[in-house]
Protein backbone atom coordinates (compact mmCIF):
# COMPACT_ATOMS: atom_id res chain seq x y z
CA UNK A 1 0.00 0.00 0.00
CA UNK A 2 1.66 3.56 -1.04
CA UNK A 3 0.77 6.49 1.49
CA UNK A 4 -2.49 5.02 3.23
CA UNK A 5 -3.94 7.12 6.12
CA UNK A 6 -5.05 4.81 8.96
CA UNK A 7 -7.13 5.88 11.85
CA UNK A 8 -7.17 4.08 15.35
CA UNK A 9 -10.14 5.13 17.62
CA UNK A 10 -10.08 3.77 21.04
CA UNK A 11 -13.29 4.12 22.68
CA UNK A 12 -14.23 5.34 26.23
CA UNK A 13 -14.73 1.57 27.34
CA UNK A 14 -11.74 0.64 25.82
CA UNK A 15 -12.22 -0.97 22.85
CA UNK A 16 -10.50 -0.72 19.75
CA UNK A 17 -11.67 -0.11 16.15
CA UNK A 18 -9.72 -2.89 15.01
CA UNK A 19 -10.36 -5.36 18.05
CA UNK A 20 -13.12 -7.45 16.65
CA UNK A 21 -10.69 -7.30 13.20
CA UNK A 22 -10.94 -11.64 11.77
CA UNK A 23 -13.98 -12.15 13.41
CA UNK A 24 -17.70 -11.92 13.24
CA UNK A 25 -20.15 -10.49 15.98
CA UNK A 26 -21.56 -13.55 16.72
CA UNK A 27 -17.83 -14.65 17.44
CA UNK A 28 -17.41 -12.23 20.10
CA UNK A 29 -20.40 -14.11 22.17
CA UNK A 30 -20.10 -18.04 20.69
CA UNK A 31 -18.35 -20.07 22.95
CA UNK A 32 -14.87 -21.18 21.98
CA UNK A 33 -13.96 -22.64 18.56
CA UNK A 34 -13.68 -26.80 18.76
CA UNK A 35 -10.12 -27.86 18.94
CA UNK A 36 -8.84 -28.78 15.07
CA UNK A 37 -6.05 -30.89 16.67
CA UNK A 38 -3.49 -31.37 19.53
CA UNK A 39 -4.44 -28.51 21.93
CA UNK A 40 -4.78 -26.06 19.24
CA UNK A 41 -7.86 -24.09 18.25
CA UNK A 42 -9.54 -23.10 15.15
CA UNK A 43 -8.23 -19.57 14.37
CA UNK A 44 -11.00 -17.21 12.91
CA UNK A 45 -8.95 -15.15 10.41
CA UNK A 46 -7.79 -17.74 7.95
CA UNK A 47 -5.00 -15.50 5.84
CA UNK A 48 -1.59 -15.98 5.18
CA UNK A 49 0.21 -13.30 3.07
CA UNK A 50 4.25 -13.51 2.52
CA UNK A 51 4.71 -10.17 2.92
CA UNK A 52 2.93 -6.39 3.44
CA UNK A 53 4.56 -3.60 2.49
CA UNK A 54 3.08 -0.31 3.86
CA UNK A 55 5.18 3.06 2.37
CA UNK A 56 5.18 6.55 3.11
CA UNK A 57 1.58 5.78 5.61
CA UNK A 58 0.04 8.29 8.21
CA UNK A 59 -1.24 6.76 11.51
CA UNK A 60 -3.55 8.92 13.87
CA UNK A 61 -3.71 6.93 16.75
CA UNK A 62 -7.48 8.90 19.33
CA UNK A 63 -8.11 7.55 22.61
CA UNK A 64 -11.69 8.75 24.38
CA UNK A 65 -11.20 8.62 27.60
CA UNK A 66 -13.56 11.99 28.26
CA UNK A 67 -11.06 14.36 26.45
CA UNK A 68 -10.21 13.43 23.04
CA UNK A 69 -6.88 12.92 22.56
CA UNK A 70 -4.71 12.34 19.21
CA UNK A 71 -1.46 11.44 18.52
CA UNK A 72 0.17 9.96 15.00
CA UNK A 73 2.70 9.08 12.80
CA UNK A 74 3.73 9.79 9.47
CA UNK A 75 5.79 8.96 6.88
CA UNK A 76 5.37 5.23 8.37
CA UNK A 77 6.84 2.43 6.84
CA UNK A 78 5.44 -0.82 7.92
CA UNK A 79 7.15 -4.42 6.62
CA UNK A 80 4.96 -7.62 7.92
CA UNK A 81 6.83 -10.56 6.73
CA UNK A 82 5.05 -14.20 6.72
CA UNK A 83 2.11 -12.73 8.33
CA UNK A 84 -0.50 -15.85 9.23
CA UNK A 85 -3.10 -15.39 12.06
CA UNK A 86 -1.85 -18.30 14.00
CA UNK A 87 1.64 -17.37 14.25
CA UNK A 88 4.33 -14.80 15.09
CA UNK A 89 5.18 -13.17 12.19
CA UNK A 90 8.04 -10.85 12.20
CA UNK A 91 7.80 -6.79 11.52
CA UNK A 92 9.92 -3.62 10.79
CA UNK A 93 8.14 -0.03 11.43
CA UNK A 94 9.82 3.06 10.94
CA UNK A 95 8.02 6.47 10.93
CA UNK A 96 8.27 10.05 12.50
CA UNK A 97 6.29 11.27 15.16
CA UNK A 98 3.26 14.05 14.42
CA UNK A 99 5.45 17.33 16.47
CA UNK A 100 8.72 15.86 16.12
CA UNK A 101 11.08 12.67 16.37
CA UNK A 102 11.50 9.82 14.71
CA UNK A 103 10.17 5.83 15.81
CA UNK A 104 11.67 2.67 14.79
CA UNK A 105 10.36 -0.84 16.10
CA UNK A 106 11.27 -4.05 14.82
CA UNK A 107 9.81 -7.97 16.14
CA UNK A 108 7.11 -10.30 16.18
CA UNK A 109 3.76 -10.34 16.98
CA UNK A 110 1.17 -13.02 16.76
CA UNK A 111 -0.53 -15.46 17.20
CA UNK A 112 -3.55 -12.77 16.55
CA UNK A 113 -5.99 -13.12 19.61
CA UNK A 114 -9.34 -14.27 17.51
CA UNK A 115 -11.68 -12.58 20.35
CA UNK A 116 -9.93 -9.51 20.32
CA UNK A 117 -6.97 -8.46 17.92
CA UNK A 118 -5.50 -5.69 20.07
CA UNK A 119 -4.52 -8.51 23.02
CA UNK A 120 -2.20 -10.10 20.58
CA UNK A 121 1.19 -11.33 21.96
CA UNK A 122 3.89 -8.74 20.54
CA UNK A 123 7.50 -9.07 21.21
CA UNK A 124 9.80 -5.80 20.00
CA UNK A 125 12.38 -3.84 19.92
CA UNK A 126 11.85 -0.06 19.86
CA UNK A 127 13.96 2.91 19.08
CA UNK A 128 12.75 6.56 19.35
CA UNK A 129 15.16 10.20 18.73
CA UNK A 130 14.43 13.10 20.00
CA UNK A 131 11.15 12.48 20.47
CA UNK A 132 9.30 16.53 21.66
CA UNK A 133 6.89 15.07 25.05
CA UNK A 134 4.57 18.35 24.41
CA UNK A 135 4.43 18.71 20.66
CA UNK A 136 2.98 14.98 20.17
CA UNK A 137 1.12 14.96 23.43
CA UNK A 138 2.71 12.06 24.75
CA UNK A 139 2.55 14.20 28.01
CA UNK A 140 -0.93 14.10 28.39
CA UNK A 141 -1.19 11.95 30.96
CA UNK A 142 1.62 14.10 32.97
CA UNK A 143 1.04 17.20 31.72
CA UNK A 144 3.97 18.51 34.04
CA UNK A 145 6.77 16.30 32.11
CA UNK A 146 8.16 18.14 29.04
CA UNK A 147 11.35 17.83 26.62
CA UNK A 148 12.62 16.07 24.12
CA UNK A 149 13.50 12.46 24.92
CA UNK A 150 15.29 9.18 23.28
CA UNK A 151 14.77 6.04 23.73
CA UNK A 152 16.26 2.65 23.08
CA UNK A 153 14.79 -0.61 24.37
CA UNK A 154 13.02 -4.32 24.35
CA UNK A 155 9.70 -5.45 25.47
CA UNK A 156 7.23 -8.28 25.03
CA UNK A 157 3.75 -8.70 25.70
CA UNK A 158 1.48 -11.89 26.44
CA UNK A 159 -1.73 -9.58 25.06
CA UNK A 160 -2.46 -9.21 28.61
CA UNK A 161 0.34 -7.60 30.42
Amino acid sequence: MDEPEITAVQSPSGDWNFSSLGSSPQEKTAPPPPATGAGTQRVPLDLSVKRIRVLNGRVNVTADSGALETAGLEQMNLEVRDFSASSASPFTLAAQLHGGGSFQLDGKAGPIDPKDSAMTPVSMHAKASQVDLVATGLNDVAPGVAGVVSFDGSGESDGKI
